[in-house]
């Protein structure tokens, strides 16, 4: 019996002398403690706090998993992320889809604009054309008078701003 007791003693001794030694193993990895017990590596979610006397184990302030664990709620939230990126970009897709419609749109407008504003253009610079013809075909004894030629020109000149007013503010259709 003696001998019983004192294996047991001996077996008791080891195993109790290994539990702290086992919890001490930590390794850190990516922010997270990774914790060797008798059970298998734990990693501790929170802060480890490593043990303040070696005879006793350190402990987590946090959450503790197993690989498994970790791994199966990672991949999870790695998931749920995606599904969100997905979300997103489908949204972006689909607003550059609405936007390039538009563009195409505009340049369709620009074209089809594009020989009208020719033709505004050359009816302005026809009008320019008829209307200083007709101020330089004004009699000489006309233009004698300095006044009455000063009011002439203010007047070619207005007409001339008013014809650039109308060919350069025309709506578009």
């Amino acid at each position: 019996m003696k001998t019983v007791v004192c294996v047991f003693a001996a077996f008791l001794i080891i195993f109790i002398s290994e539990i702290p030694s086992a919890w001490s193993q930590t390794t850190e990895v990516v922010g997270y403690t990774i914790v060797t017990t008798n059970e298998g590596p734990q990693i501790c979610l929170g802060t480890w706090v490593p043990p303040a006397n070696v005879a006793q184990p350190g402990f987590c302030q946090g959450q503790m998993l197993d690989v498994f664990q970790l791994t199966a709620v990672s991949a999870r939230k790695s998931a749920d992320e995606l599904n969100e990126l997905l979300i997103v970009l489908t949204s972006i897709a689909e607003k550059l889809d609405v936007n390039n419609k538009q563009v195409e749109q505009l340049i369709k407008i620009t074209a089809s604009l594009a020989p009208i504003v020719q033709l505004d253009s050359e009816r302005k610079k026809s009008l320019h054309e008829a209307i200083t013809q007709r101020f330089d075909a004004l009699p000489k004894d006309v233009l004698t008078n300095d006044l009455f030629k000063k009011e002439l020109i203010k007047l070619r000149e207005d007409i001339l701003s008013k014809v650039d007013d109308l060919y350069s503010t025309r709506p578009a259709p």
